[in-house]
């Protein structure tokens, strides 16, 4: 029995316009945890696999898993995580698929489909296995937008252990015009 759950999914994204540069990821990063039930893997050898591997989708903000919306290009970033043997927050092992670097160019309340696969090196092929979806979260302009938050224990935690992730130490907030400066 193979399990996604989803384990830090966004809050809120920035419209991603413009200049690449002005691109800022979703906050916090998406993470989703393999579980594996140890009547098919009792000594968890899927935590050092290579050939899972997992695809991110955008979606509707409401309903269940579904197809992935063609939107050409509204999504940016990496769509795809391999699989990341890590310690979680309470020094567990586990195994990870973490989206660090997702932005968004299509304003509105979405939520994202993760789409697990398992590669069949001698078929030369891939598998199909299940998927997930994150918790809906709002995609705002320049002008609603609030600014990144602290960076969560487990995205630190993760940063840690060398996974590359922006990590911000205190939350960051734009001074709105006629406010305390």
């Amino acid at each position: 029995d193979v399990q996604l759950v989803v384990i830090q999914s966004p809050n809120i994204a920035k419209l991603a316009i413009g200049k690449e540069k002005d691109r800022k990821p979703m906050d916090p990063p998406p993470i989703v945890q393999l579980k594996l039930s140890e009547a098919i893997d009792h000594q968890s050898h899927f935590l050092n696999s290579s050939h899972y591997f997992m695809t991110v989708a955008l979606i509707e903000g409401l309903g269940g898993i579904q197809p992935p919306i063609i939107l050409g290009s509204a999504l940016s970033g990496t769509h795809v995580s391999s699989l990341h043997r890590l310690k979680d927050t309470n020094n567990q092992d586990g195994a990870f698929f973490i989206f660090g670097d997702l932005s968004i160019k299509v304003e509105g309340t979405w939520a994202l489909q993760f789409n697990l696969y398992e590669m069949d090196q001698e078929r030369n092929s891939c598998t199909y296995i299940t998927a997930c979806r994150s918790s809906p979260f709002k995609v705002q302009t320049q002008k609603g937008w609030i600014g990144m938050q602290e960076s969560t224990q487990l995205t630190r935690t993760f940063a840690e252990q060398g996974v590359r992730l922006r990590l911000r130490k205190e939350p960051r907030t734009l001074l709105r015009q006629g406010g305390p400066s």
